[in-house]
């Protein structure tokens, strides 16, 4: 909000080089953006990114969200948050595996746990392992990427005795 109305005060200021004015709010504005927004991810261990636009998350945005990537905005976040909260790349890269796996939680016994031979230990919420969109709201959310941030959820690489188990 006060970036808006500082946007609006100096819009009423006449300038002699009101483009090159635009430009350097717009740069200094991004660097405090940019400093803020580093130091929020690390004091918070979140994980996220911003994108801007002249005239920001305006309808042209939402536009190109649906139209270029083929989702609804709103997806877009919860892809994200899906792929921070899984973890998955991170325990794979621990145990020297080099091929991406991709999180699969509609089949995630049989895609996940006996292809890959990993499991998600102490799911903290009722019902099976699934995708944080689908885990009850926000609470369920936040329930979640508490258990995995203390530990009590984690993944782990089974062994063969504990995958034929």
């Amino acid at each position: 909000m006060q970036i808006l109305e500082a946007c609006q005060q100096k819009n009423q200021i006449a300038c002699a080089n009101p483009k090159a004015t635009s430009s350097h709010d717009v740069n200094a504005t991004f660097a405090s953006m940019d400093h803020e927004w580093m130091a929020l991810c690390a004091c918070m261990g979140i994980e996220g990114f911003y994108v801007a636009v002249q005239g920001f998350f305006t309808q042209k945005a939402e536009k190109f969200v649906k139209d270029i990537l083929n989702l609804e905005p709103h997806h877009l976040g919860l892809k994200l948050e899906s792929f921070v909260v899984s973890g998955l790349d991170s325990i794979a890269l621990e145990n020297n595996i080099k091929s991406s796996i991709k999180m699969n939680y509609t089949n995630y016994k049989q895609n996940i746990v006996e292809h890959c031979s990993f499991a998600l230990i102490s799911w903290p919420l009722a019902g099976p392992v699934q995708s944080p969109s689908k885990v009850g709201g926000r609470s369920g959310v936040e329930n979640l990427l508490r258990a995995l941030h203390e530990g009590s959820c984690h993944w782990v690489k089974l062994t063969d005795q504990e995958l034929s188990a």
